[in-house]
């Protein structure tokens, strides 16, 4: 399945808000970090879910550089109280660059598509002189095929 893309505008004004992880786990899930800080929230469906915003690094020319994944690793890499990771499938920079590489790059000269790599110098990540958004799809994991983006997967 591939991701959903959604043309702008991308939401309702009155579906997002700014709140914390706190608001977007009502279930009572605590968080081993604690992490207080604002999040930006929609409402989606019948839950609240936390959008990552990355940044796009324009003076960059190399995947890794571009995109920051600490940007957002306090959210991606929360526990559960009990120590289980938050989002299994989205909790490691490598993890985090395979899915937001632009799989039409990262060929080398002479190659075949089917040798493309995230690791490839020659990799780029989607939206590279922009942002990317992100948002858990109904699974609510990051990661996976059912995310939202603002990029086509």
């Amino acid at each position: 399945m591939e991701s959903t893309r959604r043309y702008g505008p991308y939401t309702q004004i009155e579906l997002l808000t700014i709140d914390t992880l706190q608001k977007a786990h009502s279930d009572g899930t605590t968080f081993e970090s604690g992490n207080d800080n604002p999040v930006l929230l929609e409402y989606y469906p019948e839950v609240w879910r936390v959008i990552l915003y990355y940044k796009a690094d324009t003076s960059k020319s190399k995947l890794e550089e571009i995109y920051c994944y600490e940007d957002n690793a306090a959210i991606t890499t929360d526990k559960t109280a009990d120590g289980q990771p938050l989002h299994p499938d989205f909790d490691t920079p490598e993890e985090f660059y395979e899915y937001i590489w632009d799989p039409q790059t990262g060929i080398s000269s002479g190659g075949a598509a089917a040798d493309a790599a995230y690791t490839n110098p020659n990799a780029q990540p989607f939206n590279k002189d922009s942002f990317i958004l992100i948002m858990a799809g109904p699974d609510c994991q990051y990661g996976t095929d059912d995310d939202i983006t603002n990029y086509l997967r």
